[in-house]
């Protein structure tokens, strides 16, 4: 988890990311959002992606997971959550018309993604 800059004052709140301050540089951004809780959003993993996942409203649960721990985190406004490659990913919004910003280090690249839960962690485990 990182913290974010954030002023709150009369006018309003203002969060900042200082790029300087991030684990990847940053090449690609992308928001998501949710109309119905009862969709989550992730299901898989990346082979040489890292995120960081900013939630620009309510709290978003993410659950990660890679071949060593399982993790279990609720990010709120803030704040921000690191995803190093080779996690699993899932992402639950607690709040319809919630959203989520993404600040990716690659381009999207379709054949980034791993969506087989284990081959994920079968090729982790031979390493």
């Amino acid at each position: 988890m990182i913290t974010l800059n954030t002023q709150i004052e009369n006018r309003g709140i203002l969060t900042s990311i200082e790029f300087a301050g991030l684990p990847c540089k940053v090449r690609r951004v992308f928001m998501l959002s949710v109309n119905d809780v009862r969709y989550s959003r992730g299901g898989h993993a990346h082979k040489v992606c890292w995120q960081i996942l900013v939630s620009l409203d309510s709290e978003v649960k993410v659950d990660t997971q890679n071949s060593f721990s399982t993790d279990f985190f609720v990010l709120k406004r803030g704040f921000s959550l690191v995803i190093p490659p080779l996690n699993w990913l899932t992402i639950q919004f607690t709040e319809a018309h919630s959203s989520l910003l993404v600040l990716a280090s690659h381009p999207y690249d379709p054949g980034d993604y791993i969506y087989d839960k284990d081959i994920l962690f079968q090729e982790n485990k031979s390493e």
